[in-house]
């Protein structure tokens, strides 16, 4: 049941967008009694100064202009640093989550956390643009594996993997305990008992491959054996052996380290001379160099004299590089041992630099890491619709004309959380690359998606750039297609009961001859989709595709399922040679394509993330 102030807001929005609203219509939305409604009236014209007045001639409430008193302004919902922090670091890690480990959940969830972002007066979508939480030094771990570790460390599993060692370059396969993940520095760590080593190890996930969930029980480790292990020392680096640097920093650089914590058992004084000595407990020494180093000439370590003694080779080493001319320099650039992934997306980023123009082209598993269901066969799709599951109804099926006619409560329930679902969807970080490297380039870009959900143009797309073949769940059509007519579908906002699938609240209906409307979608089985908006961003698109001559595809999680953008982005490289096109095929499943195509087996945001880090590198 919604709250006073939910209701206050449902009230004003109403009247926002559609003018005038029938008592019947406030009763229904709010799911109140006619005296609550009254009184919910009573509050907002007496104590909140709202102009609502009852018209006669029209059978409705609307808003008049008010002529005394101050101005109507519903209560605003204000947030701490903090609490925004927690709150868009909760979306950011959500939308992050592989699907896989929390399926359906995760869905209303970011509903949920999107609504309490949505203050009324400054909109959510207004909040994610205007206060941004940057990660600097993240490394993409695979999303697929994040499932099965975590599902491993809740459920006290033991876990098989090969992991990466880069102070060796060499990988070794792993038996491990799994204990705690760690989110340090933007990035994720496993704490795991080793099997192999016989020790607690924290384990970085980007260098975690091959994850084997295995059913064997994980050996458990006292909280405080964990902490006194992997928690006394400084960073991420563990040991028991812990000592004490005494770092003094210069009287400038003190006003900002002063209000730094370093450690959490760290102790601090001021000099006399305005310079600020600061004592924090380490047991390896590799993290705290790289930060001491960061200060430059500003900090001195004063003891003790092993970690003194470190850091002057280390200086001693930047003096042997830098002492030199460029034309001397006394290290060559080292050569890259790549993976086949890493390889690829190399080769991703070579071809981006020399295009003047980017076609982008996703599927359903382009919004697989903002935490949507792809519906991959039946067992996906009824994870995300357990109702249809138990009803043993499939997407082929409800996703049709069909069920509008025979069932449209049912239709509109299927329907209807989906709209709701991707309204409170935010995109993912990979969309924004995409736009970015298009906007840079001479003939800028073009969507071509099979995807209905607006999330293109939720990331900030030029809508005259972007071509929804199968339609929009965001626009309305006729059922039976009496007009042939096209409309938003902004104003409808169905309440639907999840669990069972279902409609609540009034559907849309026709305004010429009264008929149910649906999504202007095309379905299965559907001969009355109106195709006039798809048809009008088709003719933009092939008009735009006559001016490129160096021309990048980028394909995203398009399948073999439904080949719609497979088969387009095929047709593009063997049938339009004067456009010099390469592909880029990012799938976790079906990478490969025809010849020259560029396959980086791995989800969208990863794949995107890697092109993007080897663009930096070159």
């Amino acid at each position: 049941m919604m709250s006073q102030n939910e209701r206050f807001y449902r009230i004003n929005q109403l009247l926002q967008d559609r003018k005038v609203v029938p008592r019947h219509v406030f009763l229904d939305e709010l799911g109140i009694s006619l005296a609550t409604f009254k009184r919910d009236l009573e509050y907002l014209r007496d104590r909140l100064n709202a102009p609502i007045e009852y018209d006669r001639a029209v059978g409705g409430y609307r808003f008049v202009q008010a002529h005394t008193g101050p101005k109507f302004e519903l209560p605003g919902l204000w947030f701490s640093s903090s609490e925004v922090h927690a709150l868009l670091t909760m979306q950011h890690l959500l939308e992050q989550l592989e699907p896989s480990l929390l399926g359906a959940q995760i869905a209303p969830l970011l509903s949920r956390l999107h609504t309490m972002l949505d203050t009324g007066d400054v909109p959510a979508e207004q909040i994610g643009q205007r206060i941004r939480i940057l990660r600097s030094t993240s490394r993409p771990y695979e999303p697929a594996d994040f499932g099965p570790i975590a599902m491993a460390v809740l459920q006290r599993r033991q876990l098989r993997f090969n992991y990466f060692v880069r102070s060796r370059n060499a990988a070794s396969a792993r038996l491990v305990s799994p204990q705690r993940l760690v989110h340090y520095r933007d990035n994720w760590y496993l704490d795991a008992w080793c099997h192999e080593r016989d020790a607690l190890r924290s384990f970085s996930l980007d260098a975690i491959e091959a994850v084997q969930l295995l059913d064997d029980p994980a050996l458990t480790i006292a909280d405080a054996d964990l902490d006194d292990e992997l928690g006394s020392g400084y960073g991420i680096f563990a040991g028991k052996t812990v000592q004490w640097a005494e770092l003094c920093f210069s009287a400038e650089r003190a006003r900002y380290v002063c209000k730094e914590t370093w450690h959490q058992d760290q102790t601090s004084e001021w000099l006399a001379d305005g310079r600020y000595l600061l004592r924090i407990p380490y047991s390896d020494e590799r993290e705290l160099l790289m930060d001491i180093l960061r200060h430059g000439a500003d900090v001195e370590v004063l003891a003790p004299s092993g970690l003194r003694s470190a850091l002057r080779d280390k200086i001693t080493q930047m003096q042997a590089i830098y002492s030199a001319s460029d034309d001397e320099k006394t290290i060559s650039a080292p050569a890259l041992n790549l993976s086949p992934l890493h390889a690829a997306a190399k080769q991703a980023a070579q071809v981006l630099e020399g295009a003047d123009a980017l076609l982008i082209t996703a599927g359903a598993g382009m919004g697989v890491d903002s935490g949507l269901p792809d519906f991959r066969g039946d067992h996906g799709f009824w994870q995300a619709y357990p109702a249809l599951g138990k009803a043993q109804i499939a997407f082929t099926d409800v996703a049709s004309p069909h069920t509008f006619k025979n069932d449209p409560a049912l239709a509109w329930g299927f329907y209807g959380h989906r709209l709701n679902l991707y309204r409170a969807t935010i995109p993912h970080a990979g969309f924004h690359l995409l736009r970015e490297w298009g906007e840079q380039l001479e003939h800028g870009y073009q969507v071509y998606t099979s995807n209905v959900d607006g999330q293109f143009q939720k990331a900030g797309f030029d809508s005259q750039r972007i071509v929804e073949c199968h339609g929009s769940i965001h626009h309305l059509q006729c059922l039976n297609a009496c007009n042939g007519k096209i409309e938003s579908a902004d104003w409808f906002e169905p309440q639907i009961d999840a669990d069972a699938c279902r409609i609540l609240s009034q559907m849309p209906t026709c305004p010429d001859c009264g008929a149910l409307m649906r999504p202007n979608i095309l379905m299965f089985g559907d001969w009355e989709w109106q195709q006039d908006r798809c048809i009008e961003q088709q003719q933009h698109m092939n008009q735009w595709l006559n001016r490129p001559k160096r021309l990048v595809i980028i394909e995203m999680g398009a399948g073999t399922a439904i080949a719609t953008i497979r088969r387009l982005n095929e047709r593009i490289m063997t049938q339009q040679q004067q456009l010099n096109p390469n592909l880029i095929r990012i799938n976790p499943t079906e990478p490969d394509g025809p010849a020259g195509t560029i396959s980086l087996q791995t989800g969208a945001l990863n794949g995107l993330q890697l092109i993007q880090s080897m663009r930096q590198r070159e």
